[in-house]
């Protein structure tokens, strides 16, 4: 998001679409009076990792846009790639597919697209081309490439991909370069696609050489080789996943990197060769993806070379690092996460750098060899220069960044830029993305607008503005933030309506499109509340630096499970994020929730568990079914608790616990509901040894009542508002060690209707252009 040279902001979205905005302000506060589309970039065609052409995929993955030119000539850069993502499995996604687009504006007004640069890296998660910085002085642009991997080596959230020649790093265009080069036409997806610069590949060895392209890095059989007399060189290496950085006046470019997740991958193998491109191992030699959370860094680089401290295996040690296997199948001999045998490499494997850097083996700390100006505990992504006068000068040089926690930080630098004095807090709520700001002598000159993602809104903060409390009620229904159930949505959940034969998944991944449920949910992701006792706000039922919510990976990561419980009396349970679902008009349905099993590296202690409950989202009334340690016999667990009064039975599942779990292993919970006599049949599913074995269970009936049973016929209300059905995760480490658990997803699919159908239509609201006040601040919905 920037306002262009001509006054207007430009938001890019995550389809691929590009909106303008011209923005007015008045008495009221802010309008938009006009918007123009843009689909250029959406339409970009996809391929497969293997190169061929995809056609299904009809949208791009766009993460990054820039403005440069003049108010009569703007010109956007902007970055997109291959849309899908893989949730721990090789989707075929093009793993090549990150490509750098240039856009103008042709004599008729209308937006025309050349692809400047193609064959960029694309991870099989969602990290890919992420922001641009565009320099005037040099002509030349600053691209974030995301990393492939969690902390350097392959994993299993990673779909066991390594890390490519261009991955993980700041990479500088030179424009110049590239403009001396003919415009190309590919018009091998049936229509023409002007082009500039493929980057050189390997020869892939799957390929016979007069069909190999630029498209499908397959695994990183035809991933982009750096060259020496590329246009597109390595300026910064070693960001796992830089979603932005900002080239300030003065010169120097400052870079926000998004840290690592717990269990989701560890850091490279140093083999008799050096580093290597294999999965990570346990001190027993087995794989492991233990890895461990770290901070969200920002980063002054200092010069080229400058290197962040995300590991890169191929860059480290070129050809001697290897390729790891990565293609969902052992029939090639070659396990996940293993090294390919030198015979399926390429046979230009050695050419894939052409110079190496040793530094890029090592997993660097923030406060290791160049050390992190600042250091955040939350996902800390859009990242701006404050240029305007304000406050007496204040804040101008300063950084703005924002986190997914809902806050707004201002980074106070000294008066060279090179450390940071202060850093001071404000709470926007909501899941900011992005900021940008504006400077003297513009419409709109010290004013702040910061990206809600999954919001469908833009926060506009404005000097001078009287600044209120913080609101109590968030959804705005009448409830307060302490008993609503839902406090981001307004109806309650009684609008997200399941219908008989319908499926509802919330896959948990922040590039999925179809997230059930209202706008402006939780993290962006699905959830609209959080498991409450009734006195503490939602917001302080987490610690937003203690969880990683969908990431790059598309799962929900607690890192340290706490002690809290809703059993009994207690009701001291965090991080039960939920949803409503009105599934009053369906006859069956069934919720499944697929579970990392969180016990393959941990000594299981006492009640440890993990699982998902659905009740009337207090912590009094609820049925929970969780897989526990229980003090290293495991156990499938289920809990109802009927206004305060708990009750349960377990059932042996010894093999969830154990040598036998490894880092792939699974848990899946699932619960069979009669919606009509409000019957529940607990069942279960998991698998040990990394898949290779699998075992099921079936628990007693459960009948449900009181409050509980009310909210899934639709009859609870809180304050005499309807308050549906709350689905959500639950967990505790009760009587044990805090450990990391992960959910992949939540599925409620319900069967198809046996006689007439009840259920009814549910309604689809359009935001429209419109303005409101709220605090000190107003909100932009666009």
């Amino acid at each position: 998001m920037q306002f262009g040279p001509d006054g207007r902001l430009y938001v890019a979205q995550q389809d691929g679409s590009i909106k303008i905005f011209t923005v007015k302000e008045d008495s009221s506060g802010y309008s938009v009076t006009a918007t123009e589309l843009i689909t250029a970039v959406k339409t970009t065609p996809n391929h497969d990792d293997d190169g061929s052409l995809n056609t299904a995929i009809t949208s791009r993955q766009l993460t990054g846009i820039v403005v440069a030119g003049t108010a009569d000539h703007p010109v956007i850069y902007a970055t997109s790639s291959d849309p899908r993502y893989g949730k721990a499995h090789d989707t075929g996604l093009d793993t090549n597919s990150t490509s750098i687009h240039r856009l103008e504006q042709n004599a008729s007004g209308q937006w025309e697209k050349i692809d400047i640069v193609r064959g960029l890296p694309r991870s099989e998660e969602n990290h890919g081309g992420n922001g641009l910085q565009y320099d005037a002085t040099t002509n030349s642009l600053y691209v974030a490439i995301g990393g492939n991997t969690n902390m350097g080596a392959p994993s299993n959230n990673f779909g066991y991909l390594s890390e490519y020649a261009y991955a993980a790093a700041v990479v500088k265009v030179d424009l110049n370069a590239i403009n001396k080069m003919a415009v190309k036409n590919d018009s091998s997806s049936g229509k023409n696609n002007p082009y500039i610069y493929d980057l050189p590949t390997l020869n892939d060895p799957t390929r016979a050489d007069s069909s190999e392209t630029v498209f499908g890095g397959n695994d990183g059989l035809n991933m982009a080789k750096l060259t020496a007399d590329s246009p597109v060189q390595i300026y910064s290496p070693g960001y796992r996943n830089a979603y932005d950085l900002v080239l300030a006046q003065s010169g120097k470019l400052y870079v926000m990197d998004n840290g690592a997740n717990k269990g989701w991958g560890g850091v490279p193998v140093i083999g008799p060769n050096g580093v290597t491109n294999q999965q990570a191992q346990n001190s027993s030699g087995q794989p492991s993806d233990t890895g461990k959370t770290t901070a969200d860094n920002l980063h002054l680089v200092t010069g080229q070379g400058y290197y962040g401290g995300h590991a890169n295996p191929i860059r480290a040690n070129g050809a001697k690092a290897g390729l790891s296997d990565s293609n969902d199948s052992s029939a090639d001999g070659t396990a996940n996460g293993q090294l390919l045998p030198t015979s399926k490499l390429p046979v230009d494997f050695n050419e894939v750098v052409y110079t190496t850097d040793p530094r890029q083996g090592i997993t660097n700390k923030p406060n290791g060899q160049n050390p992190a100006l600042w250091s955040n505990g939350q996902s800390t992504n859009g990242i701006a220069e404050y240029t305007a006068s304000n406050f007496n000068g204040e804040m101008k040089g300063d950084l703005l960044t924002v986190g997914f926690g809902g806050n707004l930080y201002w980074v106070q630098l000294n008066s060279a830029g090179n450390s940071v004095q202060a850093v001071s807090t404000r709470s926007i709520a909501g899941t900011p993305l992005d900021v940008t700001t504006v400077g003297d002598g513009k419409p709109f000159a010290g004013t702040i607008w910061i990206a809600q993602f999954a919001g469908d809104s833009i926060a506009i903060l404005k000097p001078g503005t009287s600044s209120q409390p913080p609101s109590t009620d968030d959804d705005k229904d009448g409830l307060n933030n302490s008993i609503d159930r839902f406090a981001l949505d307004a109806n309650n959940g009684t609008s997200t309506v399941l219908h008989n034969g319908e499926t509802l998944l919330w896959s948990f991944s922040p590039a999925d499109p179809d997230v059930p449920g209202p706008s402006g949910s939780l993290f962006g992701i699905g959830f609209t509340g959080v498991m409450t006792e009734g006195t503490t706000p939602y917001t302080a039922k987490f610690n937003i630096d203690d969880i990683t919510p969908g990431g790059a990976a598309g799962v929900v990561t607690v890192d340290n499970v706490p002690a809290g419980t809703a059993l009994g009396g207690a009701n001291s349970a965090k991080n039960g994020f939920q949803f409503g679902v009105d599934a009053s008009g369906t006859q069956n349905f069934t919720i499944t929730a697929v579970l990392d099993n969180p016990f393959d590296t941990i000594a299981t202690k006492n009640s440890q568990s993990q699982g998902i409950f659905i009740g009337t989202g207090e912590q009094n009334n609820y049925l929970a079914i969780t897989a526990e340690a229980n003090g290293g016999s495991g156990q499938i667990k289920v809990t109802t608790e009927n206004g305060g009064t708990a009750t349960s039975n377990s059932y042996a599942a010894t093999p969830i616990t154990g040598s036998s779990v490894q880092v792939n292993d699974t848990i899946t919970l699932i619960l069979e509901v009669n919606a009509q006599t409000g019957v529940v049949t607990p069942k279960w599913t998991y698998t040990t040894n990394n898949g290779a074995t699998t075992a099921s269970g079936t628990g007693s009936t459960v009948t449900l009542s009181g409050a509980t049973l009310q909210a899934l016929k639709g009859d609870y209300t809180v304050n005499t508002l309807q308050s549906a059905l709350a689905v959500g995760l639950f967990s505790t480490s009760a009587g044990g060690t805090p450990f990391t658990a992960s959910w992949d997803s939540i599925e409620i699919k319900a069967a198809p209707v046996v006689g007439p159908d009840t259920s009814a239509p549910s309604a689809t609201g359009v935001a429209a252009d419109i303005t409101a006040a709220v605090a000190s601040h107003s909100i932009l919905v666009v």
